[in-house]
């Protein structure tokens, strides 16, 4: 998007969000079920209203991979996984708030509303992750994030600043792969390299591709997660002229069922591979948590759902807890 000046830039985002964008517009919304746009935000949605979803199921996978092979984990690591992904994520709705005319979502709201606000933290934050990075991160691990952020400015461009994109690929597959990949980078970078000789561990070449099928299942599970998302707010994306695998080729009930079905192989897929018992049971559940909320015969909002999608992606909790 390219302004005039920076003065025209800065009065940008210092723009808030009219009233409009939070009031009740079920008049121009084609179903009112299918749009949960509420003047107030429930508490249980915060967390995806604020992007700190996804640097929770980032941080909790990435701890429970390292955890099935055995690979130490520095809280550097964590914390720049976090931050990481949280700037990747805020960066992405940040963008939409520039073409979207009207929000539908009190996420997409909230970052419109304080767009000026949400650049200074996120200035801040890409700040603290250089800094910190270059300062005390391995150097194999710094090497191989530089890399991943050029996928990652690649992937915003991608989708948000060029009008013809270079990749083809839905939006859903090329977030699952970044997802997968920068989830798991720390890993690849600490096999065969002096950290792991250090702390006595001897990766073979089977484990690193079982690494290789462990993330794949990850960028699988996260693909399932966003296309069913992308489903449920099939009329939402319409309204914000965002493009999603929803709007494509395929009908509702055909994707529908094609994403149930890759729901069930990935299962067996992770039950027959020679994973730690934990790493089963955390694709399991995710898995059929995702099955369970797109055939509940509960009414649940999208609203409702969408936040209960990511939730159902933390369950390494469960076996890191227990």
């Amino acid at each position: 998007m390219s302004l005039n000046s920076s003065k025209d830039f800065f009065s940008l985002l210092n723009s808030k969000t009219p009233q409009h964008f939070l009031k009740n517009t079920a008049s121009s919304v084609p179903t009112a079920s299918s749009v949960p746009i509420m003047p107030r935000i429930s508490w249980w949605a915060w967390l995806t209203v604020l992007s700190l979803d996804a640097p929770v199921v980032a941080v909790l996978w990435q701890a429970l991979i390292a955890d099935s092979f055995q690979v130490a984990l520095r809280p550097l690591h964590v914390v720049l996984l976090f931050s990481t992904v949280w700037l990747i994520y805020a960066a992405d709705r940040w963008f939409d708030g520039f073409v979207i005319a009207k929000a539908y979502t009190a996420r997409h709201a909230f970052y419109i509303r304080h767009r000026f606000s949400i650049f200074v933290l996120m200035a801040i934050v890409l700040s603290g992750i250089i800094v910190t990075a270059v300062g005390w991160l391995e150097p194999t691990i710094l090497v191989h994030g530089f890399i991943l952020s050029g996928i990652v400015l690649l992937y915003l461009a991608n989708i948000h600043l060029l009008k013809k994109p270079i990749l083809l690929l839905p939006k859903e597959l090329q977030i699952a792969l970044v997802f997968s990949l920068g989830t798991t980078i720390t890993l690849w970078s600490q096999m065969g390299s002096q950290i792991v000789s250090q702390i006595g561990l001897h990766i073979t070449s089977e484990e690193k591709m079982l690494l290789a099928s462990v993330a794949a299942c990850f960028a699988m599970l996260c693909f399932l997660n966003c296309s069913f998302i992308s489903l449920w707010e099939k009329s939402i994306d319409a309204l914000h002229k965002q493009p999603s695998l929803a709007q494509d080729n395929l009908s509702s009930s055909n994707l529908g069922m094609v994403l149930q079905y890759s729901s069930i192989v990935l299962v067996v897929i992770c039950i027959l591979l020679p994973l730690s018992f934990s790493l089963k049971i955390a694709f399991v559940v995710s898995s059929f948590g995702l099955l369970l909320l797109h055939n509940s015969e509960l009414k649940t909002s999208v609203k409702m759902r969408r936040v209960l999608a990511d939730v159902v992606l933390m369950s390494p909790l469960i076996v890191l807890i227990f």
